[in-house]
């Protein structure tokens, strides 16, 4: 779908995701450059239309460093808690940083085989909801904006800083666990800005041909 189909802005500054749900047909992805092409676009308006309320009597929404990095500014707000669901949960491809008050996403790239079951452990436990292993409606395997061709089985934000504070000095761990795959596990000692790179192995454990129930009785 189109991003204006996907995302609206509220009168309060709420920029939050209105479109299908993982795993439907026509949910709707979006690198962070994007948004803000999108957000500078409304800004240039000259009046605002729909549920896009930003027009150019409004504080500019957003900001470039690069892009792979991007700043909400003057009171935006990316809120997870309004919408179909979670709009970080639609963005990838880079970090964004909120200004209002110093919240931070950063992006991760998946450098696996297509399929890998992914866990990611922050702050010493596994984060619950890995929407990022969601299976994209027409496909049959695992794996957010994935790149096949380039080898890269998800793309993907997660929040790193709560309101200004790090959580667990932004370290992750990702991490594969499935029966019959080999094992493994990569280590960011603390996300940067734009992508973060996790380079999993995913492959036949050729030293475990036994059924689970086998080993679990």
């Amino acid at each position: 779908m189109a991003i204006a189909n996907d995302i609206a802005i509220n009168g309060s500054g709420d920029i939050y995701y209105t479109g299908a749900a993982h795993g439907a047909a026509g949910a709707g992805y979006y690198s962070v450059i994007e948004l803000h092409r999108y957000l500078q676009d409304l800004a240039d308006d000259a009046t605002a239309a729909g549920d896009d309320l930003i027009d150019i009597t409004v504080d500019t929404p957003s900001d470039r460093s690069t892009d792979n990095i991007i700043a909400i500014l003057n009171g935006f707000r990316l809120n997870d808690g309004l919408g179909t669901e979670a709009i970080s949960e639609h963005l990838y491809d880079g970090s964004i940083i909120q200004q209002e008050d110093g919240t931070i996403w950063d992006g991760l790239v998946i450098i696996a085989a297509e399929g890998m079951d992914l866990q990611v452990m922050q702050n010493g436990g596994l984060i619950a909801n890995d929407f990022w292993n969601s299976i994209p409606s027409g496909e049959s395997t695992k794996g957010l904006n994935r790149d096949t061709v380039n080898g890269i089985s998800h793309r993907f934000m997660v929040k790193v800083v709560n309101a200004g504070s790090d959580i667990d000095g932004r370290r992750l761990i990702g991490m594969t666990r499935e029966w019959g795959k080999t094992y493994s596990e990569f280590k960011v000692n603390g996300t940067s800005r734009g992508n973060n790179v996790m380079a999993l192995t995913y492959a036949n454990d050729l030293n475990n041909a036994t059924l689970e129930a086998t080993v679990g009785g």
